[in-house]
C-alpha cells in the first residue's frame, strides 16, 4: 500500500520527496480525506488526479501552493462542496475536471481568476442552478460540460463573454 495514505486519509505532506515532480497521481486510492497542507511546496506542479476516490470535502487552502498548476482532475468523487476560494491561487489552470461528483450548488466566485481556464467539466453532478456571474472573466473557456444535472433554466447573460465557447 501507497506510504502515504494511512486508512484511506492522505495525512502527510509530500512536498519533501515530490517538490520536483511536474505530476501526480492519486486516483484510485479509495481516498475519503487529504490533508490541507498535503501538497504544501509543490510550486511545480503541473498535473494533479485526484480522480476517482471517495473525497466528499476538500480544504479551501488544499490547492494553495499549486501556483504552476495546468490540469486538475477531481471527477468520480462524492464532493458536496467546493469553497469559493479553493481555485483562486490556480491562475495557469487550463483543465479542471469535477465530472460525477454529488455538487448541488456552486458559489459564483469560485472559478475568479482562472483566465486560462480551456476547459471545464461539471457533468453528471447535482446542480440546480448556476448564477449568472459564475463564467465571469473565463474568457478563454473552449469546453463547458453541463450534461446531467438538475438544471431547470439558465440566465441568457450566463455565458456572456465566453466568446472561444
Amino acid at each position: 500500500k501507497d506510504k502515504l495514505i494511512t486508512k484511506n486519509v492522505v495525512r502527510v505532506s509530500i512536498k519533501d520527496e515530490y517538490n520536483s515532480f511536474k505530476k501526480i497521481s492519486l486516483s484510485n486510492k479509495q481516498l475519503i480525506r487529504i490533508g490541507h497542507s498535503t501538497f504544501d511546496g509543490l510550486t511545480n506542479l503541473e498535473i494533479l488526479l485526484l480522480n476517482s476516490n471517495q473525497l466528499t470535502d476538500l480544504d479551501h487552502r488544499i490547492f494553495y501552493d499549486l501556483v504552476n498548476l495546468r490540469h486538475l482532475y477531481i471527477d468520480t468523487n462524492k464532493l458536496i462542496r467546493l469553497g469559493h476560494r479553493i481555485f483562486n491561487r490556480n491562475i495557469y489552470l487550463q483543465t479542471l475536471d469535477l465530472q460525477a461528483n454529488q455538487l448541488s450548488s456552486l458559489d459564483h466566485r469560485i472559478f475568479n481568476g482562472l483566465v486560462n481556464l480551456k476547459l471545464l467539466n461539471l457533468g453528471d453532478n447535482r446542480l440546480k442552478m448556476i448564477d449568472n456571474r459564475i463564467f465571469n472573466g473565463l474568457k478563454n473557456l473552449e469546453i463547458l460540460i453541463l450534461y446531467k444535472n438538475k438544471l431547470s433554466q439558465l440566465n441568457y447573460r450566463t455565458f456572456h463573454g465566453l466568446a472561444n465557447l
